[in-house]
């Protein structure tokens, strides 16, 4: 497969590329080269998803799924989303289960009560006041662009960041459920 992952220079993202190489598929990574450095056999694009002119490197390019790990604006997304759909068949999002309000004090599911939010808002990424709200906005971006069986949402929890060096802490069990999941939205 042709795979674009946005950001993949760091935590999940990196994890989802290391997989995906290591499966034999062919990635792409978009993202602003300022956080981490590129892993070695992926071809590395540059570009800026927060403004209309930071991903001119995708215009006309395809791709058989697109995973997005790193997006924090709507706004962001939604554009991403609308630039890749011509030439890629499924999108496949990373939310966050801060999505539902309550998910510290009960038991959420797929169709628990979800923050309020806009596809199409705008705000600092580094802004995480508004987190849960924003990945709901996020959500309805990726859905007002593709099809739910042309997309799949993720919803985990705590996602953790050091010492852990087993293979399915390292994002293998997401890139599972990626594959186990199409058109499906999993929390």
């Amino acid at each position: 497969m042709r795979i674009l992952v946005l950001g993949g220079t760091s935590f999940v993202g990196r994890a989802i590329v290391a997989d995906a190489l290591a499966r034999g598929h062919a990635v792409t990574t978009l993202n602003r080269g300022r956080t981490g450095p590129d892993t070695p056999g992926v071809e590395a694009v540059r570009g800026d998803r927060g403004h209309d002119g930071g991903l001119g490197a995708l215009h006309g390019r395809s791709f058989d799924a697109v995973v997005d790990p790193s997006g924090l604006v709507p706004a962001d997304v939604l554009r991403t989303a609308r630039v890749l759909a011509p030439g890629t068949g499924f999108y496949a999002f990373v939310s966050s289960v801060s999505v539902y309000p309550d998910w510290k004090w009960v038991p959420v599911h797929e169709d628990s009560p979800r923050h309020p939010g806009e596809p199409d808002e705008e705000g600092d990424p580094a802004d995480h006041r508004r987190y849960g709200a924003r990945k709901v906005g996020c959500e309805e971006a990726v859905h007002l662009v593709y099809p739910r069986d042309r997309a799949l949402i993720v919803r985990p929890g705590t996602i953790g960041r050091g010492g852990w060096r087993g293979p399915r802490a390292r994002g293998e069990a997401g890139a599972d459920a990626v594959r186990a999941s199409r058109g499906r939205t999993w929390w």
